[in-house]
């Protein structure tokens, strides 16, 4: 069975999605020729997600890295947003069997008469086989990952039909419409909390507002139209403060790093076609940086520099940190200065 389920999950979300469309297009009535179809899309939208997460993987990471080395930061967490997430779900074994687990508990469920809500938004199924692969790859168990996926599915269920009838009355025609999206329902428990909180704030427990009561108060202002032009071009314009800042914010450390200094770093290794880490390789040596210095004559400083990282701790105190191993000339290079205490000598190194 296990060699199975490995062959299974070798073959990727982009061959079992399409496979698994499909049969669930024919199953439901659908021609065979529109099921393959739909099923080919779901598979080429697959490729087209792993394609970009590699690249921006492969585009970004070089850049993070050298950014965590020169601010001495310690990122280990790269986050690519759902996109990367979905791909990773559904190329876990949990993810291979998950469409037609979930269906089969809905089914279930429904004759049961412990649900009114059947799930058909299937692509959103990634966020319950994304929760089954965390737990199966915490516990080394299927079983338990599956466990932890039907769980999701059926609490998202049973919150989808507490719901329904607010969300139907808010949005009028959308009778028998819940909404089955954990992303949605993981929310509502904070929702409900945080609007019991308002109805015993005194003046904010006698404001309604929905869309019929705006137009009826501000006229042409409460129409959703002009609210959403009023709130797009506020929040383009924060956008647009906050990129300024942060522009501003970037050119600042740039200034600081030195406008005319360059760095040189040793070369990275690959093995088994795998690029290693900068620091596999010693590629650089103290003869470098001497011919470097007396060679070069237009260059006004050079310092070779070695870093480490590790965790500082001061009596019950401690933090993750690095520290760098330079010469005198660095702190020019950096436009930097001691603030206290005295700096260090050459006779020092």
């Amino acid at each position: 069975m296990e060699s199975v389920f490995s062959y299974i999950i070798g073959l990727g979300a982009a061959v079992m999605m399409p496979v698994i469309f499909t049969i669930l297009g024919v199953c439901i009535g659908i021609r065979f020729s529109k099921a393959l179809k739909s099923g080919l899309y779901v598979g080429v939208g697959f490729v087209g997600l792993s394609v970009i997460t590699a690249l921006l993987t492969s585009s970004l990471g070089p850049a993070l890295s050298k950014v965590v080395e020169i601010y001495g930061l310690e990122l280990q967490v790269f986050d690519m947003g759902w996109p990367a997430a979905a791909s990773v779900a559904y190329n876990t074994l949990v993810g291979s069997f998950i469409i037609p687990v979930c269906l089969g508990v809905n089914l279930v469920l429904l004759v049961l008469g412990c649900t009114r809500t059947v799930n058909i938004d299937l692509w959103n199924y990634w966020h319950f086989a994304f929760i089954g692969a965390v737990v199966y790859f915490m516990t080394e168990s299927v079983w338990w990952g599956f466990f932890a996926a039907i769980i999701c599915y059926i609490i998202t269920l049973v919150l989808a039909d507490l719901t329904a009838k607010r969300f139907q009355k808010f949005y009028p025609g959308m009778e028998g419409i819940s909404i089955p999206q954990p992303f949605c329902q993981g929310f509502m428990p904070f929702a409900v909390v945080i609007n019991k909180g308002l109805d015993y704030v005194p003046g904010i427990n006698k404001v309604h507002i929905d869309s019929e009561g705006m137009k009826k108060k501000f006229g042409l202002f409460g129409e959703p139209l002009f609210l959403g032009i009023i709130i797009g071009i506020a929040s383009v314009i924060t956008m647009l403060a906050v990129g300024q800042g942060t522009k501003k914010s970037i050119q600042a450390n740039i200034a600081e790093m030195g406008s005319n200094m360059i760095m040189i770093g040793p070369g990275a290794d690959r093995r088994g076609g795998v690029r290693q880490d900068a620091s596999s390789m010693e590629t650089l040596k103290m003869n470098d940086y001497e011919s470097i210095k007396e060679e070069c004559n237009y260059i006004k400083g050079v310092s070779p520099m070695v870093s480490k990282s590790g965790q500082w701790i001061y009596g019950n105190n401690n933090t993750p940190s690095s520290i760098y191993g330079v010469n005198q000339d660095y702190l020019e290079i950096r436009q930097l200065s001691v603030s206290d205490g005295e700096l260090f000598t050459e006779a020092a190194i």
